[in-house]
């Protein structure tokens, strides 16, 4: 992708389209804090400006406005929410899913989208790069090493000890150390999630001109953002129309099978990690294979996951399946140029295929999407829907209100989906009502949240601790007695943020942002300098 910088020359026809969609988006005022019961009140902050430098992502595109339910004004969306309209969102985030990857120049339209390490290009503080970075406020190298960090400091019924895997064969930049070993740098094009699934954090045009005009990637921005009201909680927001995108991706080998476990619905996981290497948990799987021209059926696979360690630190060890065949078709896939690949990117993908099928990520390997985040700013308060892979994509409720999209191309309905748009739950015995368990378990479990958990919840939680503030990690606790716990309907003031800056549903802000190098002085380093 290309660089940030200014270009003097005409626009394209289609960053025009861009620009003038961008502004009109942007004529939507951005609202302010919720209401004690969840529910987001009217207001008014500063109108943005957002001017998308298209050198940013030259091929970007947005969701087209015709045939796919989107965008929708605020207005509606809270309508099917003050209703309860569960019906009508579910029907809206299936659209938003097969637009996403209908193909655009080439490739599924978000690929065209900016990446977080554009987003985000201090990401990698140089005064603490050799250091480990504390779990929130100071840019952690990558989401594992957060993963991690997040575990070790808040309560176990939030974020419980996963597995580790071992970190390959790279270039010393590509390397950051941690408080127990290492952790690798995101690429340009994947996040490092350090585990088998290749992650990616994606911005469309509108979230990420929110980004950078305004230097939410700079933490002296998000230190200096005010703590106001009762309870002097700070917010910062992305523009009306932002969408943010977490896909997730799982490595295939050229040639013979390769095991991917699928989720068969557990509701138990007895206090423990719960991610795809438990096999008492992810008790099925499939045999992904490029060639399905005669083969067997039903073939017998493993999945090595070669030295990763639990826990404890003894060893994992393999997981042995019967397994069903399945094709490349019935994924979104794709054939990755290991050629051209910048060498984080290459280490990311060598990571997740060693513990797959224990070999390094080759030329003729594949990537195939099995789950996928959608957050799109069409309220306030965000819809949130989230797709994975099923080999039985017609059972059980998240396969429920799939419309008929006969514009529609590609395997999207191969795919469940949970969705949250801050619909209570009936409250029951008393208890205050809930938003209730929606999850992706290849995204949530594999991060170490429990079954037991809410996308809305843990984003509502996204949030900067300033420098000198009395707030600290203790926020993501349920020890915290204002804490309704990861499936409660959770209310942006509640005292839990007090002293910390809310980031808009959005972790990326406050892992990701950093500090700039400071300005060289004329004349450092050229010819003639003075030592």
């Amino acid at each position: 992708m290309g660089t940030m910088s200014a270009r003097g020359r005409r626009l394209p026809l289609i960053v025009v389209v861009l620009l003038l969609i961008g502004a009109a988006v942007a004529g939507f005022w951005l609202t302010s804090p919720g209401r004690a019961d969840g529910s987001v009140a009217g207001g008014q902050l500063p109108l943005l400006s957002l001017t998308f430098n298209p050198a940013a992502c030259p091929k970007a595109a947005n969701i087209p406005a015709q045939g796919w339910d989107y965008p929708q004004a605020a207005a509606t969306v809270e309508g099917w929410v003050a209703r309860r309209n569960v019906v009508r969102t579910r029907v809206h985030g299936w659209s938003l899913w097969a637009a996403l990857n209908q193909v655009v120049q080439g490739e599924p339209l978000w690929r065209n989208w900016c990446t977080s390490t554009q987003a985000y290009p201090y990401q990698y503080d140089p005064s603490a790069s050799a250091k480990a970075r504390p779990a929130t406020g100071d840019g952690l190298a990558s989401l594992g090493a957060r993963r991690a960090a997040l575990t070790a400091a808040s309560d176990p019924s939030i974020n419980l000890a996963g597995p580790s895997y071992p970190v390959p064969s790279a270039p010393a930049r590509c390397v950051i150390p941690t408080k127990t070993g290492s952790t690798l740098r995101d690429g340009p094009s994947f996040a490092n999630n350090t585990d088998i699934l290749v992650a990616g954090v994606i911005y469309n045009p509108i979230a990420y001109a929110s980004i950078v005009n305004q230097q939410l990637n700079v933490k002296k921005t998000l230190n200096g953002t005010p703590l106001t009201g009762p309870n002097r909680i700070g917010n910062v927001e992305l523009a009306p129309g932002s969408v943010v995108l977490k896909p997730m991706m799982w490595p295939v080998k050229a040639t013979g099978y390769t095991a991917l476990p699928v989720w068969t619905g557990k509701q138990q996981d007895g206090g423990r990690y719960a991610g795809y290497e438990r096999k008492d948990i992810w008790n099925r799987a499939v045999a992904v294979t490029p060639d399905r021209a005669g083969g067997p059926s039903i073939v017998k696979v493993q999945l090595p996951l070669t030295g990763v360690k639990r826990p404890d630190g003894t060893l994992w060890g393999a997981n042995t399946y019967d397994a069903q065949v399945v094709g490349l078709d019935r994924f979104y896939a794709y054939k990755p140029d290991v050629g051209s690949l910048d060498p984080c990117d290459k280490a990311i993908l060598d990571q997740s295929a060693n513990a797959a099928y224990g070999r390094s990520f080759r030329s003729g390997d594949y990537l195939v999407m099995v789950a996928m985040h959608i957050a799109t700013k069409e309220q306030p308060a965000w819809t949130f829907q989230s797709v994975y892979w099923s080999d039985r994509p017609n059972e059980g409720a998240n396969s429920a209100d799939r419309p008929p999209l006969p514009a529609a191309r590609g395997p999207w309905r191969n795919y469940l989906m949970a969705a949250t748009y801050g619909i209570p739950e009936a409250s029951y015995g008393g208890r205050p009502p809930v938003w209730g368990v929606h999850f992706n378990p290849y995204i949530e479990l594999a991060a170490g949240h429990p079954i037991s958990t809410n996308c809305m919840n843990c984003h509502m939680r996204g949030a900067f601790v300033p420098t000198g503030s009395s707030g600290n990690a203790t926020y993501l606790t349920t020890k915290n007695t204002d804490d309704p716990g990861p499936i409660g309907v959770l209310a942006p003031n509640n005292p839990i943020f007090a002293d910390l800056v809310k980031t808009d549903f959005q972790w990326s802000l406050p892992n990701r942002a950093g500090t700039p190098p400071p300005p060289r002085r004329a004349g450092a380093g050229g010819a003639g300098a003075r030592k």
